[in-house]
């Protein structure tokens, strides 16, 4: 969507496609939270708006590597499920490249949210039930090397009692 925006500080009337999107989601529905959140970002001055719009580029260029788009297109992970049954996950970055950590912060946020979101399901249905169904251990540890040693594989599948 940011390579089809465009800006002109000459010429505040001026459509681009993305203004058009957005024009035709109005007219279906006019508070829809998209359109409401667009509105506000037309009030910029078309030199504002340029300098978003380049911001905005500035933050989502690693996406433009096919391969990290690649890899963020589809939920393989599935991390709603991982409270379902017992799962080990292991996350391998770099400790000398810290350029893509970014990819696994936001998963592990995902991930931290999701499983608070069962929790709170499950302390609801304990409230009633008494009993809570998917109890949830957490073990992060940091490993040197681009390797997860057999030691190291062991120590977590025995801290999540595997």
């Amino acid at each position: 969507m940011i390579n089809a925006s465009e800006a002109r500080e000459d010429d505040e009337s001026f459509e681009n496609p993305i203004d058009k999107l957005f024009k035709e989601l109005e007219q279906e529905n006019p508070e829809h939270f998209a359109v409401r959140q667009y509105k506000k970002y037309k009030l910029a001055a078309g030199k504002t708006a340029k300098s978003i719009l380049i911001s905005c580029g500035a933050r989502l260029a690693p996406f433009d590597i096919a391969e990290l788009r690649e890899l963020t297109e589809d939920d393989e992970l599935e991390l709603d499920t991982l409270g379902d049954k017992k799962t080990a996950l292991f996350v391998i970055i770099s400790d000398t490249d810290d350029t893509f950590n970014f990819i696994v912060a936001i998963m592990y946020t995902q991930l931290f949210n999701d499983l608070l979101d069962d929790v709170m399901w499950d302390i609801y249905d304990y409230a009633i039930s008494e009993k809570c169904e998917r109890p949830a251990d957490v073990a992060l540890k940091m490993i040197n090397g681009d390797a997860l040693s057999d030691e190291d594989e062991q120590f977590l599948l025995e801290k999540l009692n595997f």
